[in-house]
């Protein structure tokens, strides 16, 4: 057969087709065979074959439901041997035909769909792409399985980027958009971020509405996410769908950006050049890119997103030029706003940050020139101006050359400081302080306009302008640079703290530690080392300054005088030249030198001597000093000028000008003023006048010096004693022998001295008041050290005594006191053989039992040096010329320290007084500090170590320390072989506690007060114990001395007398000893600085800060070492260890990671939850501080946005130890931390957590349990009779722990839930919900369960039947909220269910519905329902046959006040799932009533009447609409049912059979004579509720089957109305008999005129019982009985027939006319009227010859009553009256 023939057969076939499915089924099967006979060589051919493709096309279109053959069409268009002519007609019917398929099916053949492109036309492409969007929403990707046929696109990489390009075009596609085709002429641009090319593909043929492109951009959002595609792929889509304008399509891929967020490569080059072509478009591309592709810039919504992923990334700031554009068209560009403006200022600080400096520099000054307009130009944009003035700044600190070739700039922000408002003027300085680097190397012409411009700013107004004036004077000159230093100083003075405290710190920053300083060996240094500027620069720079401010408004008056300066700024500046002059005397400079002044002088004598010959700087100095002395008489100056003057006496020439300024300050109010005075007085005279000068001068101080003012006599005896001291002096330090000397003074200057000396030495006995008794010990002191006491007695005995007795006075002022010792001590040193020597020491020694005073102690010990040593002591020497290391003590000169240390060794180290004890061990300390290398000393060094282990041992804290301070100096003193014979006889005095025994008398005292207990090592050795143990673990014994030294930890090394030791030095030489062998005493160490002890915590830190000078670089380096210490003493036996452990572990994790030893985490982990049950309270403190630090390091350990290396290995190691020893431990504080720590780890670790979610989720929600606590539970069990209260708490406590942090964090891991991980969190939410826990739990489990269905729908598809299952299951929950929380859940859950699933849940709900024993059973099945309805309406109306019969069931649940709200509930579900009552009866009535059939046997007697109910209720909506068949079975029914005994709510049943049987005739007399005879069986029952039911069910079923029943029921009711003699009186009849009576009488007359039959014969032999009947019930009877005796005459009148009408008239108006007469009972009168009308209206039937009759005796009767009734209030009595009326006058 030709082809020809064959298209008319089809011709044929498709004409003859009538129907859609017969036309769908030729389709099918010749559609493809046809269109491949386009290619017939045969013209007759293809006609045909056109003209039959036209009649397809008619008739396909016209029906939109007839299917066409798509994956033929696919294939015939995808085969390669297929012609284009071909093709085109294939792919028109591709596009026809697969928008018909269900959207299931064309998401399955998206993939052949996408292949089938590949290689086609660019309109092809489009055409099929665009057909493909609806169907993406659709496409199941959710495994590795279902992706598999998209592998194609990793091969076809260009296939795969077209789709994404096209994608992209409509995610870009505004809504409402215009199509162009609508206004042909009229020119269009693309919309913003599209091509036009890409506009008008993504368009279509039919412009989508705005609701459909919504629903395409989640699909395509939806289908990108799958992972198809690649992560890096499809950012672009996600981050433009993130700004679309439609909330669903943004937020869904706001939730897949951040799902990728923490993997997505943000610096991947090709993500940022989409990026980028979407913001600034490729119109002025240079690439070669066709005008129809170049896109239009993106809008300002997009532009804001596109800024927000920029920013992130690091490349996307170094891409050059765009960049540039970028930043200058969100700066600048035509639609940009505020808040794009403030992003394209972040972009630029990234930028700035990350480009490289070439790259910068060409564009800086474009750069320059933007940000200078944008902080001109907008003015009042805070914000905006502000970030742009700190880029500026970050430009200044990358480019320092482009900011300080052009000092305007800087002069601006400079000036900004001062006219900005506040908010901008934080961003002004912020800026200065970034660029500030940058001005470090400035040119000279520069660095002058800068010390110009800081000069002025110095002297504004603004605060911040002057504080930013000094950071840049310290941070940019060097320390040594002369005007920066000068700014500061002025600065110093400044009157805001902030400003002269950063002034200070930048003057003095630089200095070395002070603690070097107390080593006069140790202050020397290098001649090219210098810290601060040169002295002599310095000093004419001030003094320049000073002269041109006086000339100024800048100088301050001060009383009657005018300083260049203010006095703190004056003060500041002398007291940085000391330290200068210090600095260029070659002193290492610090703060504390400054209360040195005879050091600095010793030390700068020289200097100041070569100074002097150049005849200025000296000269400016001491003028600049004594114009401050002038205004103001301070320390400050003093010190100036007694440096000088003392230092270089020659120089006091210069001052003998002011000599007479000199002597009006001895009188000054300040002490300290007097004595510096009277020391620069003593220099003056004593180097300027001659002999009889200087006798006039003493002559002068001497003369009424007691009856002169206290602060004079103070100032005088001060001058006395100074001068003559320095008289003596002067005469000693002459050439010759020592004694011969001394007599020559005796001799020579006794004449002239004694005088004075005397009266000096008187005040010390009769002095009046301490001022003048400490002057009084100060000066016999002085003179007593430069010489022989030149007392008028010739002997010194009277003021050593005195001296001595000021000591031991406890009523007299300590500082006194010390003076008084100390100056009896330096009475030994004036004479080479001083006879008191001896005496002095054994008063000293035998003096201290009672005094405790430690100063006082140390001042003696200073004494006692001074005593036993004599002449030979450094003391002796000049300070102010001579310093202590160039001192040369005489020769032969005697000593007493053999004595004196005998007498300590022998007697008083082992003294029982602890105040002896004590000062023994600080004079031990001061002999062997003062003089170790002397003979004496050396000799008894073995004895002296063991003197000080006595006292380590058995002394209070202050003696250990001193003993441990002198233990280590002894060490010092010794030769390699003493050190270590030293060293091992102390290592076994500790190990094994071996040391002297103690004679323990009745006067020992054993315990000092308050020490018992305060040590809690329990010994007083522990501190030594522990640094023996330190020393002896490193096999270094020696190491005990140093750690000794090292070890302060008593607050007298910090005060004066304790510095007085030097060891600083000695310490900082022991730290250098000691730094071999830091890798095993850092670890230890670190760890004692956490002791519990303070003495020993104090001890460790001192000497963890001797040897460490750099501790967080010391720390990083040791860091596994002391981890490793930490980790294995968190479990020792000893609990200080313990305590200290976790107190290191918490400090050394702040600010750190576990980055390199993670293999140590879970053992912390694991031990610090041990330790945390500890028995000890402190150590259980301590590990819980810990844990808390381990917690943050771990949070910031595994936050993805950081970038930590090994987050993804921290979470693997974390979580199991968290989550199986944290959660499950019995420790409140242990679970309290583990689960803080679980929230916080969860939300940073984003992703990683995937593989961990199930045993988490599970841990989280057994938690909420846990945080919720006991009591509510409690209650909750208590509240188990008031069901509805217990409830409302139980949903309560549902809702509030959903509140919580827990289930945040549980919502948080649910976009993180993936087919891999799915099983595991379902197996766990099963466990949670099969389990034993608390209500809580349960609750939140099941919400858990209805998140998966939101948000992971395809993960959680396979396990919707298991969990379905035991949700289910839950529903027979004793619990009524967890019942309706389980509703709520499988209402979620059926969305993704499998059809099956979903049919067995809904017969499982119709089984519990039916055999549920309680109410709350089937309340549970009506939530379940009620929620599948609001979640998931379409999977109920795709199972509308199994839901509908159960919500018609349970709609007619019998009214109560307790059902009320049950009843609205089920009626409102029944309006959601049918269209209307009457509707959704007629298309489920089948299935409605098989569910009725069983409903009505169930043993239940409630759910019996109310499957009666609802068949009543059926019957009555449907009525004719009931089939027989259907019919039949609700008779049967029914019938059945009412078999058997009368039970509580049986008349249902009735009244539903009469309901059925009104609805149509029934034609089977043998159901009619069925029906009849249970209905009157039934009304024979003999409870009479019951009875009155069946009696009404009776008569409506007699009057719907019209059967002449009459008789029977008149003589089953006649019995009711007979009155029997023996009855009680009616009043006597019980109340509830009597009202159920009345009831049944209503009932009976009711049925009866039901009942009569129409039928004339039948009247004739009825009606006269009736009306008998009737007026026996009308005997007193109840107006609600007479009431349905009426209605009862109104049914039996319209029945009646004409023939009897007279008779039945006479009888009815015996009881109508009473009736009638009734008032205030409308109801009554209206039925009589109604009855008489009817009679009215028959009257015209009857025989003419009888109508006027019975017209007559109406009008006889009534007329009268019908006249009064219209004038009725009621309206409807009227109306009936009125027609009545009508009907009688016609």
């Amino acid at each position: 057969m030709d082809d020809l023939a064959l298209l008319e057969r089809v011709f044929l076939r498709v004409g003859s087709a009538d129907t859609d499915e017969k036309l769908e089924a030729v389709i099918l099967k010749f559609l493809c065979p046809v269109l491949l006979k386009l290619t017939s060589t045969e013209e007759n051919v293809r006609k045909k074959v056109m003209e039959l493709l036209v009649h397809f096309n008619k008739r396909v279109k016209s029906r939109p439901n007839l299917q066409l053959p798509v994956v033929d069409l696919m294939n015939l268009y995808q085969d390669p041997s297929c012609s284009i002519f071909l093709s085109n007609f294939a792919i028109i019917y591709i596009k026809m035909g697969f928008p018909r398929l269900d959207v299931a099916r064309q998401a399955e053949l998206l993939p052949q769909l996408f292949n089938s492109i590949h290689g086609k036309p660019l309109q092809h492409q489009d055409s099929l792409l665009f057909i493909a969007l609806p169907a993406l929403a659709h496409a199941n990707l959710s495994t590795e399985v279902l992706k598999q046929p998209y592998l194609f696109l990793q091969e076809k990489v260009e296939l795969a980027k077209y789709i994404r390009d096209f994608f992209l075009d409509i995610v870009l596609l505004p809504y409402g958009l215009v199509h162009p085709s609508a206004n042909p002429t009229t020119p269009s641009n693309p919309p913003p971020g599209m091509s036009e090319y890409g506009w008008k593909r993504s368009l279509g043929e039919v412009q989508l509405k705005a609701e459909q492109l919504e629903e395409t951009k989640l699909g395509i959002v939806k289908f990108v996410s799958s992972g198809i595609f690649g992560e890096q792929n499809i950012v672009p889509h996600l981050v433009v769908a993130a700004a679309d304008t439609r909330f669903s399509v943004a937020n869904a891929a706001d939730s897949a950006l951040k799902r990728i967020g923490g993997t997505v490569d943000w610096n991947d080059v090709a993500v940022i050049t989409v990026l980028y072509q979407l913001f600034l478009g490729t119109r002025n591309s240079k690439e070669n890119i066709k005008p129809e592709f170049r896109r239009v810039p993106a809008c300002t919504r997009l532009r804001l997103k596109l800024f927000t992923y920029l920013i992130r990334s690091r490349e996307a700031s170094t891409q050059f030029p765009a960049c540039i554009q970028l930043t200058f068209e969100g700066l600048f560009g035509e639609n940009s706003n505020a808040k794009l403006k403030v992003m394209a200022l972040q972009f630029l600080h990234q930028m700035l940050s990350n480009c490289p400096v070439s790259r910068l520099s060409p564009i800086s000054p474009v750069l320059i020139s933007g940000l200078m307009k944008i902080i001109n130009d907008t003015q009042g944009e805070s914000k905006l101006r502000g970030s742009a003035l700190v880029a500026l700044g970050k430009l200044g600190q990358k480019l320092p050359e482009a900011v300080t070739k052009d000092m305007a700039i800087i002069q601006m922000l400079f000036n900004a400081m001062e006219t900005e408002e506040p908010e901008t003027r934080m961003a002004v300085q912020e800026a200065l302080s970034i660029m500030l680097p940058a001005f470090k190397h400035l040119s000279s012409s520069n660095a002058a306009i800068l010390e110009a411009l800081l000069a002025t700013s110095l002297e504004s107004q603004q605060h911040l302008l002057r504080l930013i004036a000094v950071q840049y004077a310290g941070g940019i000159f060097h320390p040594t640079h002369v005007t920066s230093r000068y700014l500061l100083l002025l600065a110093a003075g400044d009157p805001k703290e902030e400003v002269k405290s950063e002034a200070m710190k930048l003057l003095y920053s630089n200095l070395p530690k002070s603690a070097e300083t107390y080593d006069t060996e140790s202050m020397e240094v290098d001649q090219n080392e210098k810290w601060l500027p040169d002295f002599v620069e310095m000093v004419l720079c001030i003094s320049e300054k000073a002269s041109t401010r006086m000339k100024s408004r800048s100088a301050v008056t001060y009383g009657t005088r005018t300083l260049p300066f203010e006095l703190a700024a004056y003060s500041g500046m002398l007291s940085y030249l000391r330290l200068c002059l210090a600095n260029s005397a070659l002193l290492t400079p610090s703060l504390e030198l400054l209360n040195e002044p005879e050091l600095i002088s010793s030390a700068a004598r020289h200097y100041i001597e070569k100074l002097v010959s150049e005849n200025g700087p000296v000269t400016a100095y001491l003028d600049l000093a004594l114009e401050l002395l002038a205004a103001n008489p301070s320390k400050i100056p003093l010190q100036c000028v007694l440096e000088v003057v003392a230092g270089v006496p020659k120089l006091s020439a210069v001052l003998l000008s002011k000599l007479d300024m000199f002597k009006t300050l001895q009188h000054h109010n300040k002490e300290d003023v007097r004595e510096m005075i009277a020391q620069i007085i003593a220099v003056i005279v004593c180097e300027s006048y001659d002999t009889l000068q200087v006798d006039a001068l003493i002559h002068d101080l001497c003369r009424n010096l007691k009856d002169k003012p206290l602060e004079q006599q103070h100032g005088f005896i001060l001058t006395l004693g100074y001068t003559v001291g320095r008289i003596v002096r002067n005469h000693l330090s002459g050439t010759g022998n020592r004694m011969e000397l001394e007599k020559s003074c005796r001799s020579q200057l006794s004449p002239r001295l004694s005088t004075a000396t005397s009266l000096v030495i008187d005040f010390l006995f009769e002095s009046p008041h301490p001022m003048t008794l400490s002057a009084a010990c100060l000066a016999v002191g002085e003179m007593g050290r430069c010489g022989p006491l030149l007392d008028s007695t010739g002997d010194s005995s009277r003021a050593v005594d005195k001296l001595l007795g000021v000591v031991g006075d406890a009523k007299i002022n300590g500082r006194i006191r010390e003076k008084a010792a100390l100056a009896a001590g330096y009475l030994s040193l004036g004479e080479l053989e001083y006879p008191r020597r001896k005496y002095i020491i054994e008063h000293f020694l035998t003096s201290t039992e009672e005094m405790k005073d430690v100063e006082i102690q140390f001042t003696i010990g200073e004494a006692l040096v001074c005593a036993a040593l004599g002449v030979s002591s450094p003391e002796s020497r000049d300070r102010w010329t001579v310093k202590e290391k160039d001192f040369t003590e005489p020769e032969n000169a005697p000593a007493q320290l053999d004595f004196l240390l005998e007498e300590l060794l022998n007697k008083y180290v082992s003294h029982l007084n602890p105040n002896i004890k004590q000062a023994t061990s600080i004079w031990l300390l001061a002999l062997v500090k003062s003089c170790p290398q002397r003979p004496e000393m050396k000799e008894r060094l073995l004895r002296i170590q063991r003197a000080f282990m006595t006292l380590l041992a058995e002394g209070g804290d202050l003696v250990q320390d001193i003993a441990s301070k002198g233990l280590g100096l002894v060490f010092e003193c010794c030769t390699v072989e003493q050190q270590n014979l030293l060293a091992s006889e102390l290592v076994g005095s500790l190990t094994t506690d071996r040391r002297p025994a103690m004679q323990v008398t009745k006067d020992t005292k054993v315990f000092e007060e308050g020490s018992l207990g305060a040590n809690p090592s329990g010994g007083q050795l522990s501190t030594y114990r522990e640094l023996c143990s330190l020393a002896t673990d490193m096999n270094q014994p020696d190491l005990i001395y140093k750690f000794m030294h090292l070890a302060n930890h008593n607050a007298i090394w910090n005060s004066k007398k304790g510095a007085a030791f030097g060891f600083g030095s000695i310490a900082k030489k022991a730290g250098q000893q000691l730094a071999p062998h830091l890798p095993v005493i850092i670890p230890k160490l670190y760890r004692y600085q956490f002791d519990p002890s303070p003495r020993i915590r104090q001890s460790m830190s001192s000497i963890w800060e001797a040897l460490v000078s750099e501790q967080s670089k010391t720390i990083d380096l040791y860091f596994q070492p002391i981890l490793d210490d930490l980790l294995t003493h968190l479990t020792s036996n000893l609990w200080r260890n313990r305590e200290s452990s976790c107190m290191g572990l918490a400090d050394l994790l702040r600010g750190r990671t576990l980055e390199n030893a993670l293999d140590k985490l879970v053992p912390i982990w694991s031990t610090l939850f041990r330790v945390v049950d500890d028995i000890k309270e402190s150590v259980r403190k301590a590990a819980q501080t810990a844990l808390r630090a381990l917690s943050k390091m771990c949070i910031k350990m595994v936050d993805v946005d950081a970038g930590k290396v090994n987050s993804k290995r921290t979470v693997e190691l974390l979580l199991p130890v968290l989550l199986q020893e944290g959660l499950t431990s019995g420790v409140e504080e242990v679970q309290a931390i583990t689960l803080e720590t679980l929230i916080k780890v969860v939300k940073s670790a984003g992703n990683l957590v995937g593989t961990h979610l199930a045993p988490l989720i599970s841990a989280l929600l057994e938690a909420t349990q846990v945080a919720e606590g006991q009591s509510l539970n409690y209650l909750s069990v208590r509240l188990g009779n008031q069901l509805a209260t217990q409830e409302k708490l139980d949903l309560a406590r549902i809702s509030a722990a959903k509140s919580s942090n827990l289930y945040e964090t549980i919502q948080h891991c649910i976009q993180y839930v993936n087919q891999d991980n799915a099983p595991g969190i379902v197996a766990a939410l099963v466990d949670l919900l099969k389990g034993c826990q608390g209500i809580t739990t349960k609750g939140c489990a099941a919400h858990v369960i209805c998140l998966l269905t939101q948000q992971c729908q395809n993960d959680i598809q396979p396990f919707a039947g298991r969990l379905m299952a035991v949700l289910v299951k839950g529903l027979g929950d004793r619990n009524v909220a967890l019942k309706k929380t389980y509703a709520i859940a499988l209402g979620h859950l059926v969305r993704v269910a499998k059809d099956s699933s979903v049919v067995k849940l809904l017969e499982t709900l119709e089984n519990r519905y039916l055999e549920a024993e309680d109410e709350d059973s089937r309340l549970a099945c009506m939530h379940t329902l009620q929620a599948m309805v609001r979640y998931n309406p379409d999977v109920v109306k795709n199972h509308s046959s199994q839901t509908v019969p159960i919500v018609f069931l349970g709609k007619h649940t019998f009214k109560t006040p307790e059902t009320t709200q049950l009843i609205q509930s089920w009626e409102e579900l029944w309006m959601d799932i049918v269209p209307g009552t009457e509707a959704g009866l007629r298309m489920y009535s089948n299935d409605i009533i098989g569910y009725l059939q069983r409903a009505i046997v169930s043993p239940s007697w409630k759910l019996k009447s109310q499957s009666a109910a609802a068949i009543g209720s059926m019957a009555n909506s449907l009525k004719s609409h009931l089939n027989l068949t259907q019919r039949a079975i609700l008779f049967r029914i029914l019938l059945d049912g009412l078999a058997g005994r009368t039970w509580e709510g049986k008349e249902h049943l009735l009244h539903a059979l009469a309901s059925l049987v009104a609805t149509e005739t029934v034609d089977d007399v043998v159901l009619r004579d069925e029906i009849i005879g249970v209905v009157l069986r039934e009304a024979k029952k003999e409870a009479l509720p019951y009875r009155r039911h069946a009696i009404q069910a009776l008569g409506q079923v007699a009057e719907a089957l019209q059967s002449d029943i009459f008789p029977a029921i008149y003589e089953m009711l006649q019995p009711l109305f007979e009155t029997k003699e023996d009855e009680m009186e009616e009043e006597e009849k019980e109340e509830t008999a009597q009202r159920e009576m009345l009831d049944l009488h209503e009932a009976a007359v009711l049925a009866l005129g039901r009942a009569f039959s129409s039928d004339a014969t039948a009247q004739g032999n009825c009606w006269k019982m009736y009306m008998s009947l009737l007026r026996a019930a009308a005997i007193n009877t109840t107006r609600q009985v007479q009431l349905s005796i009426v209605t009862s005459l109104l049914q039996v009148a319209g029945r009646m027939t004409p023939l009897f009408l007279s008779d039945f008239l006479k009888e009815a108006n015996r009881i109508l006319a009473p009736s009638l007469d009734v008032a205030n009972y409308s109801a009554l009168r209206i039925e009589a009227l109604k009855v008489l009308i009817i009679v009215l209206k028959k009257i015209p039937d009857c025989d003419p010859s009888t109508q006027s009759g019975l017209m007559d005796v109406v009008r006889e009767v009534y007329s009268l009553r019908v006249e009064e009734f219209l004038r009725d209030t009621s309206p409807e009595v009227k109306s009936r009256a009125d027609e009545a009326k009508r009907l009688m006058a016609e």
